[in-house]
């Protein structure tokens, strides 16, 4: 799970979905989200990231 979809979030999706694990990114940014979703094959989510009921365990 990656929180924060800018340049450093997008790498690090980029580089762990190349390698074949399972990717969530969340981001609050639906453009930018959208952006990744078309480039990659990772699972995105809108959503605020210090959003208190984001990770429930």
């Amino acid at each position: 799970m990656i929180v924060g979809d800018g340049k450093v979030g997008f790498t690090l999706a980029s580089q762990l979905d190349h390698e074949g694990h399972n990717v969530t990114v969340i981001d609050n940014k639906t453009a930018v989200l959208e952006k990744t979703l078309n480039s990659l094959d990772v699972v995105g989510a809108w959503q605020w990231g210090h959003a208190r009921n984001l990770v429930k365990g």
